[in-house]
């Protein structure tokens, strides 16, 4: 075959036109974006930044028992959805005369992951907005849901600029605010304590259906209960691509000394979420003793390519540069410079200045916004379950079993909202292992739409999320 040689200077080169450079930079975002989600979350990454929810630390942080060879249930991850999970089965198989055995397994110290990393204390919620049109919608929706739900929906409240920027001491550019009122929770204090609790009250003390591989050894199980959030996929492949690992970003601040200081009187705790831009928004909380200090979280679209530089990032190693910039200069913003008043340099074992410290955690974003909650079927797991006869041996008698037939469990892909979720996701996860699911009527508080199945799984797509925020 003959190829036709042709002078340099006949061949004529044509430049890309701004279009195309647009469409091959997306095109190039999409196809390193797929990769990443696509791909294993591996496991936690040792020494993460320095979470200030973190310290100090609890008295069993980095407790460690003797690793045994079976257990009748395995929980992977120490959060708040293991510590319910683990909670529920111990209280309820002991008041029902079970003993049981229920292990622990933590990559890294106790609660070291996004619940004592990204989580924030809740109170007095205001949703505070700087964009009309954004603002619009939410008053939609508020309507709608005093409509639907109106003993639910009475405490929330829509203030319009004028009163909001008075009320609150907010921006002058503020277009409104919605307020509702919400929980309080110092979620590493809460877990820790919890697991403190079921240590000492639970001491430590066959067939190898389940094999969990540990540095530790190895441990054998009929129940393997996933509880790992963002990591979920790492021990389970079919759900690569739909809980997708996300790192979010989180500060600790000093107020400005202008700023009213939270007393005995609840009103005066409130939390904040500000929204600037149609996709994201910053997350606010005051803790109630010490310097009292601002929690303040988020920046979700000021990371590299709209955000997507969070999607599949496992490494809280560090925190996005970016992001720590904006969460850094960002307050005396929303409140107003007038409002905010000078800062507090102080010395010690934090940093000097406004910004105290700067960390980062990983969370798990379902890709339909929707916790995935109940048994894994085999199709999902990848793994057979084990037999019936392997099932937990009750003490009462020959025969008898605990819980429901052997095989793995989630509670997970929170999707930011783990304070609201994980813990009765994992109070209804233990209830259907311990098949209790009519005797902790499950049926009258617990949204079947949260259960997984394998439609579900099926038409969980990762394309269709970006889809589903922008319609937000």
């Amino acid at each position: 075959m003959l190829v036709p040689s042709f002078p340099q200077s006949w061949v004529i080169h044509c430049p890309r036109s701004p279009s195309t450079n647009e469409f091959l930079d997306n095109l190039h975002t999409f196809q390193t974006l797929q990769a990443r989600i696509q791909g294993s979350p591996g496991l936690p990454l040792p020494n993460p930044s320095r979470s200030f929810w973190c310290y100090p630390p609890s008295p069993i942080a980095t407790h460690v028992s003797k690793l045994p060879t079976h257990a009748d249930f395995v929980v992977v991850g120490s959060g708040i959805t293991g510590t319910s999970v683990v909670r529920r089965l111990l209280d309820d198989a002991s008041a029902e005369g079970h003993d049981v055995s229920v292990v622990m397994l933590e990559a890294r110290d106790a609660c070291s992951g996004a619940s004592g990393r990204i989580s924030v204390r809740e109170v007095d919620s205001l949703d505070v907005f700087y964009n009309s049109n954004m603002f619009e919608k939410a008053k939609t929706k508020i309507q709608t849901y005093k409509a639907d739900l109106p003993f639910d929906a009475e405490h929330h409240e829509v203030y319009e600029a004028k009163e909001a920027i008075e009320k609150y001491r907010l921006a002058s550019d503020t277009v409104g605010c919605i307020s509702s009122s919400a929980g309080a929770i110092h979620p590493y204090q809460f877990v820790t304590g919890i697991l403190a609790k079921l240590l000492s009250r639970y001491p430590t003390g066959s067939n190898p259906y389940y094999t969990l591989s540990t540095p530790r050894g190895i441990i054998t199980t009929p129940h393997v209960i996933h509880a790992t959030n963002g990591w979920a996929a790492t021990l389970l492949e079919k759900l690569r691509g739909k809980i997708i690992p996300f790192r979010g970003n989180m500060s600790a601040q000093r107020p400005g000394q202008s700023l009213p200081i939270p007393d005995s009187n609840p009103t005066s705790h409130r939390s904040f979420v500000f929204y600037t831009r149609p996709m994201g928004y910053d997350y606010l909380t005051q803790l109630p003793t010490g310097e009292y200090e601002f929690m303040l979280g988020g920046g979700f679209a000021q990371d590299g390519d709209e955000g997507y530089e969070a999607m599949g990032n496992t490494d809280d190693t560090t925190y996005s540069t970016r992001i720590g910039t904006h969460l850094s200069g960002v307050l005396p913003r929303y409140f107003g410079e007038n409002n905010w008043g000078e800062g507090v340099p102080l010395e010690g074992e934090w940093a000097e200045g406004r910004v105290k410290a700067l960390w980062s955690g990983i969370l798990g974003i379902s890709v339909d916004l929707i916790p995935w909650v109940g048994r894994l079927p085999c199709v999902i797991s990848g793994r057979s379950e084990p037999p019936l006869s392997s099932a937990v041996k009750s003490e009462k008698g020959e025969g008898m079993h605990v819980g429901a037939t052997p095989g793995e469990w989630i509670a997970a892909g929170y999707s930011g909202e783990g304070m609201v979720h994980a813990w009765l996701s994992g109070k209804a996860l233990a209830d259907m292992v311990l098949g209790r699911e009519l005797e902790g009527k499950l049926g009258e508080w617990f949204p079947d739409i949260m259960r997984v199945s394998e439609k579900r799984w099926k038409k969980a797509k990762a394309e269709n999320l970006l889809e589903a925020l922008n319609d937000d």
